[in-house]
Parts: structure tokens; sequence; C-alpha cells
């Protein structure tokens, strides 16, 4: 939700205002000229809807609150809808047939041009209500965007007067990389390198948990723990058996490495570094947004690319927008500066947390030998490094890409509009 600024309601004449005055002073020179009184009264009362016009635009402008519903990030390829609330707080007179229209562009376009526009309709907001409405989006690729400023206006009650302001300022808006989908062997291999490596295992208390089954009385049982409902059945005491979680730790590089030129020497084509890197980016994103089911403790997230990106802290939702915000502005370099990046995640979690290195290359042999020539607690940090080359056998049995998406930009939702209207 974003509260904004109002701009001074500015009057014009539509196009048809402008034939309407086009016609009023053929009218009122005629009249002047032949000197006919008919035709005076006439240009009197056409010169009447033009200042109803004018006033009631500004009026009804006046005295409304608009806000912006929006989610903090949505994916490239992911419809979602904008939705705006308007509020009328005059007390006597609606507000008729208001027209937000939604300017929408990329970071570092200059405002209002090289933008998308979207108009939504609101009918009627009466006095002291509230009326909602929306409009459907789908960005078909990654990045920073800005949306708005919000042009308020209105032709009521003929169309001849057009009074409108802006809402300021824009608002950032961000779309992380098009999701794909994790196949069951990344749950398998996730699940494996937790329970098959040395990392700490934070015991949480009984009551965070997950029950799975009941089973009779041991010695040494809580009797806390007792089921009571099914020991009065069986006779005999049932114990409450609980299947106790772990907070292990995940970490994950993502190395942007994109090179001029492949391992035979040819150049290589920018789109299939682009191909790459949107895999890379596609896979960290689905990893990341599906953290908060699968790690209960610290996750480390390193960005290695055209610039680095490090953070490190408790899994929670703030920090899954900040990592989806860096990946939507990522960008691949010949230099990513992997070492340091791995070095940070590996000071960052517990020992023995496996680091997961997702690149668009095989892994560098002269890695290996950087962290053996390093000393002897890097030469340990090598075991633990697990690396996932794109479009490697490897990342076909843990992924699946995202289809190409062909739609536009935005979809304006005609259902609500008619509504309001």
């Amino acid at each position: 939700m974003s509260n904004q600024k109002k701009s001074r309601i500015r009057i014009r004449l539509t196009r048809e205002g402008w034939i309407y005055l086009t016609i009023l002073l053929f009218i009122s020179v005629g009249a002047v000229l032949r000197n006919i009184n008919l035709l005076i009264v006439l240009s009197g009362m056409m010169i009447a809807p033009l200042m109803l016009g004018w006033r009631l635009c500004a009026a009804m402008l006046s005295k409304l609150t608009l806000q912006r519903n929006l989610p903090p990030w949505v994916h490239a390829g992911q419809k979602f809808d904008v939705e705006w609330q308007c509020v009328n707080n005059k007390s006597s007179l609606p507000a008729w047939s208001l027209q937000l229209d939604d300017f929408l562009q990329v970071e570092g376009n200059e405002p209002l041009k090289k933008c998308t526009s979207v108009s939504a309709i609101l009918g009627q907001v009466n006095p002291g209500q509230t009326e909602y409405t929306s409009y459907r989006c789908l960005f078909p690729q990654r990045g920073l965007f800005w949306m708005g400023p919000t042009r308020v206006s209105t032709r009521f009650p003929m169309g001849l007067v057009r009074g409108s302001y802006l809402l300021t300022p824009p608002i950032e808006f961000c779309v992380a990389p098009q999701l794909g989908s994790l196949k069951p062997r990344w749950d398998q291999r996730l699940q494996s390198e937790a329970t098959g490596s040395t990392a700490i295992r934070r015991r949480r208390g009984v009551e965070e948990d997950e029950f799975y089954a009941l089973r009779p009385w041991r010695s040494g049982d809580s009797r806390r723990q007792i089921h009571w409902r099914s020991t009065a059945k069986q006779g005999e005491p049932i114990i409450k058996q609980f299947d106790q979680k772990s907070d292990r730790d995940f970490a994950l590089a993502i190395d942007l490495f994109a090179p001029s030129l492949d391992p035979d020497g040819n150049a290589l084509p920018d789109a299939i570094e682009f191909e790459r890197t949107e895999k890379v980016l596609s896979f960290s994103a689905t990893v990341v947004a599906q953290l908060r089911n699968a790690v209960h403790g610290r996750v480390g997230i390193s960005v290695c690319g055209h610039e680095s990106f490090f953070c490190s802290e408790q899994n929670n939702r703030e920090l899954v927008g900040i990592v989806m915000k860096q990946l939507a502005v990522a960008q691949g370099a010949g230099n990513t500066g992997l070492k340091q990046g791995i070095i940070e995640l590996y000071s960052s979690v517990s020992p023995g947390t496996p680091i997961i290195v997702i690149s668009t290359r095989s892994k560098p042999t002269t890695l290996s030998d950087e962290f053996s020539q390093s000393g002897t607690s890097m030469a340990m940090l090598e075991k633990w490094i697990r690396w996932i080359k794109v479009d490697s056998p490897e990342f076909h049995e843990l992924f699946i890409a995202p289809e190409t998406q062909d739609s536009t930009v935005t979809e304006p939702r005609r259902e609500l509009a008619d509504a309001a209207s």
C-alpha cells in the first residue's frame, strides 16, 4: 500500500470540448454581427455546460484519497492484480466516472516516456464511501520497474471538460526471475546433505516438533506426552511421539560467470550467455522461494556477478524479499569474485554446512588450487562445496526450467472496469 501526494488540479477542454467551443464562437460572432437576439440567447445557453463541467470536475476531484495496493514482489511470467482504493471524503457530492491512468516504466527511463499506460475505471464513489478497482499485470522479464505517476481524471458530466491531477512520486516495484519447478530429487538431496553432514543441529522445544505417531509407554518417558484419550481406550499408557526438527543452515552461492569465449576458444553468442544466466537465476529464485518450508536455520546467499551481494540471517520473509530484489537486477560478468563469496558463506553458517554453488560454468580447477594454498581452514572448505552446472545432467535431475512467456506486459481486468461503470 502506498500513500502519494497530489499535484494541482488542472481543467482542460477535451477534443469534443474544442469542437463545441468552435461552434459556440461561430454562433456568438454571427449573433453579434447580425444582431440576432435568439442567437445571443443560444450563445449564453451554450456557455452554461462549459461552466458547469469546469465546476463539477474541480469539485469531484477534491478531497479524494487514493491508495495503490501492491505485493512486495512478483515473478516474471506471473500474473498479479494491482488494486486501487478510493475514498471520497466529501460530505455531499459523489465522484462519477473516475479514470486512473497508471504508467509502468523500466527503471532508468524518463517519467512518462517509453512506458506502458494502463487504465482503470471507477463508476461512482459516494460521499464517505470507499470503492475499489484493479487491473491485472504480467511482466515477461525480470528487473526493477516504476509504477506511476498516476493520472486521476474525470470528464463528467458531458465530456466537454477534463479535470485531472497526478499522484506522485512513482513507486519502485521488483519483478524477480521467473519460477521453475524443483524435482523431488532436490528435496531428497537437501535432506541427505543435512543428515549426512556434521552441521550443527539445534534441538527445538517439544511444542515446536511435528507429531507423527502414537506408541506404548516406555521407561523414562515424560508424563506430559501421554495421550489420555488413547490411554483410556487401550487401558495402558500411550505416548505421543514427535519428530524433532533440526535448525539446519543453508548456503547458496550464485555464480553468474559470463565469458566472451567458450572452452574451445570460440566466440560465445550473447543469447547463449543470457539463457544460461537466466536459468541460474530462475533456479536460485525457485530455491529461495521455497526456503521457508525447507530450512529453519540460518540462510546465507551470495550473488557473484557484475555486482557482488551477500547476506546471512535467520530464515524469514524479509530475507527472501531482499534476495529477490538482488536477483531481479543481477547481471553476469567475466570476473565474478566467487572465491570471496564462498569464503563469506563459509564463515556465516554453521561448520559442516554444505555450500551449494549454482553456476553457468564447470568448476574451475584454479578455485581448488586457491583454497589449498590459503591454509588448512580453507582447504577444509573445499570438501563442503557442492557444484551444480546449468544444463548439466545433475541440473536437469533437480530442476525444470520455466517455459518462455510470450504474453503482453499488461492486461487490464476488463470485467472489473465494466462492472464499475
